[in-house]
């Protein structure tokens, strides 16, 4: 049966995404044979490698591959882990050509794996659509430039990955002696080991930075479709790619809540910001328990918050985090601090309400369940995003609070959305493909 199945190829480089994409998994894997890659950035934490795995057993995917991009045990790259993905990949060539994939979802070309099987191991009519599954890494000072009118390419010139705006970037050249020289490394590795001198053996040709790789840290032209969870994303990628070729999707919402029983649990989630040397780290932990303390008032059924460490967190900062976070607890709220990094949007439904800094995770809570109150704090995003915090979920209808002086932020006259499930926005990019490709050959 699954050989009359379409084939798609899902490309996705943290492997902790795969986790909260499970639901757009399993709502398409009865229509197509899915084969995944994904890298091991980040698997040192068990956790998430447990989680992972499971995908792969619970969704039933004969083949899902994980690359050795990074050194064991670390984030970081090396001379011998670049060898080594190299050599991993390249053993997939033949794969690849008996495959013949109709699909290829990709969350960017950016990383030399996914450039490498994009343009390289890929038939020229298999279908190469990008994904962004995280709210749009665009400075959000650019952001309310963009929706102010300025234009796509201005925008480019202007920032590095998106996210750093380039005028502002001379600390950078500041750096320490010893730093600029373990830069210039990286920098060797990455330009002429990783994309030109090792590609040159194995396949003839490099794989070097396209125009806007560097600066969108996502694609330049690898993708003729794309899409996108967040609706910044999709207005921002739309003005890029063509609005034609640029789709809106969110995860299926599977909420099982009996609203006829009192839910007595809150859930906060966690940002990757804090450690020993946070320099907010005291005032964003009284806010924290200031929050906590008005909704217990207001809702006097809650009984234990559940805390949720952000799935990058390395252990030694957990631990630390943990034990002050217990100091500073003075009315000694029951706090849980075990997690099983299950997907957000299936644990939702366990909570009267969820709350944290602007993040990712708080839109995934969002479209897990409908009675789950979803709450940004402004005390914890505001050190890291600046005033305008609420524009990283524009539009995703989570309640933007500000906690430091008790009001809210909305923002007036925001547009409508349509969204297509994720299973409709591939179904209809195949129907557009095919008429595109019709005319091509009539021309």
């Amino acid at each position: 049966m699954d050989n009359l199945k379409k084939k798609i190829l899902i490309c996705i480089h943290n492997p902790f995404a795969l986790v909260n994409l499970q639901p757009i998994i399993e709502e398409i894997k009865s229509d197509y044979e899915i084969t995944i890659f994904t890298s091991n950035y980040f698997l040192n934490n068990q956790s998430i490698h447990k989680k992972v795995l499971e995908i792969k057993k619970n969704s039933q995917i004969k083949n899902f591959f994980i690359i050795p991009s990074y050194k064991s045990n670390s984030e970081k790259r090396s001379f011998f882990s670049i060898i080594k993905s190299h050599y991993f990949l390249y053993k997939f060539k033949s794969f690849f050509k008996k495959k013949k994939f109709n699909l290829c979802i990709s969350d960017g070309s950016f990383f030399i794996w996914q450039k490498i099987i994009l343009t390289n191991f890929l038939e020229k009519n298999c279908i190469r659509i990008g994904l962004t599954h995280d709210s749009l890494n665009l400075h959000l000072d650019e952001f309310q430039k963009f929706l102010n009118g300025k234009k796509i390419d201005d925008i480019l010139r202007d920032v590095h990955k998106l996210r750093q705006i380039k005028k502002n970037n001379n600390k950078f050249r500041k750096k320490k002696f010893f730093l600029r020289i373990v830069n210039t490394i990286k920098r060797i590795e990455d330009l002429y080991i990783d994309r030109q001198i090792i590609p040159l053996i194995l396949y003839g040709k490099k794989f070097i930075y396209m125009k806007n790789d560097l600066k969108t840290a996502f694609d330049t032209n690898s993708f003729k479709y794309i899409i996108n969870f967040f609706y910044s994303s999709f207005r921002f990628w739309g003005k890029y790619y063509g609005e034609e070729n640029t789709f809106l999707v969110k995860p299926k919402n599977n909420c099982g809540c009996n609203i006829k029983k009192k839910k007595n649990k809150i859930l906060f989630i966690s940002s990757f910001l804090w450690n020993e040397e946070s320099n907010s780290l005291d005032f964003e932990i009284d806010h924290f328990f200031k929050f906590i303390e008005k909704t217990i008032s207001e809702h006097k059924e809650i009984l234990e918050i559940d805390f949720r460490h952000h799935p990058m967190q390395s252990d030694k900062n957990i631990k630390f985090f943990n034990e002050y976070l217990i100091k500073k607890n003075k009315k000694e709220y029951n706090i849980n601090f075990e997690h099983k990094y299950d997907p957000i949007s299936k644990i939702t439904c366990e909570y009267k309400l969820i709350f944290g800094c602007s993040s990712s995770a708080l839109y995934f809570a969002k479209h897990g369940c409908y009675n789950a109150e979803i709450v940004c704090l402004k005390s914890l995003s505001v050190n890291e995003l600046g005033e305008k915090y609420y524009y990283k979920l524009w539009n995703e209808g989570i309640i933007m609070y500000d906690d430091i002086n008790n009001s809210f932020d909305n923002l007036d006259n925001l547009p409508s959305k349509e969204y297509l499930t994720f299973k409709q926005s591939i179904e209809k990019i195949e129907k557009i493909d095919k008429h595109k490709n019709l005319i091509y050959k009539k021309i």
